[in-house]
């Protein structure tokens, strides 16, 4: 009890303690809010998990703030598909 006194007197003690218990607590929230079965589906990636998510990378104007020429990145998915592109 005199050592949580002492840390009283200092406010950054005071707030690091306080957001490691909040984050500790959001922790525990996520892992004991989430159904066991769910929480497997998603971490071993089942079907139509990964589909709503693009394949392709972000084309060369998200970069906004980069300066210079950027290399166009290509998929690499499907060969037949891009070599039908090119065509």
């Amino acid at each position: 009890m005199k050592k949580l006194r002492e840390m009283a007197r200092y406010p950054a003690a005071v707030v690091s303690l306080i957001m490691v218990l909040a984050l500790l607590g959001i922790a525990v929230y996520a892992v004991v809010s989430m159904p066991y079965a769910e929480a497997v589906r998603l971490w071993r990636g089942a079907k139509g998990i990964w589909s709503d998510y693009s394949i392709k990378p972000d084309p060369v104007g998200v970069y906004p703030f980069l300066s210079g020429k950027l290399a166009v990145a290509n998929s690499v998915v499907n060969p037949v598909e891009d070599a039908k592109k090119k065509n």
